[in-house]
């Protein structure tokens, strides 16, 4: 298991993730990417834990994408 810390701004979300994506992650970190990565969760599952609210990954559902390739994630790193 690993935590990762969604944030944008003000909000901040705390994301659960098991199995296969923890090595994602990994390979990601290990990558050696040193900006603050855009990264798209989907499919993801939302729990309420200790009275904050956040995500973990749905085993063979969820997508973590780092640093897409996509126009939302570009002008998302625009502003």
């Amino acid at each position: 298991m690993i935590v990762i810390e969604l944030a944008s701004k003000d909000l901040k979300m705390r994301c659960a993730l098991f199995g296969e994506y923890v090595d994602e992650v990994n390979r990601f970190l290990a990558s050696g990417y040193v900006e603050q990565p855009i990264v798209v969760l989907h499919l993801a599952k939302v729990n309420f834990y200790l009275g904050q609210v956040g995500f973990r990954n749905v085993m063979h559902a969820t997508q973590i994408l780092f640093n897409p390739d996509i126009s939302e994630a570009v002008e998302f790193k625009k502003r």
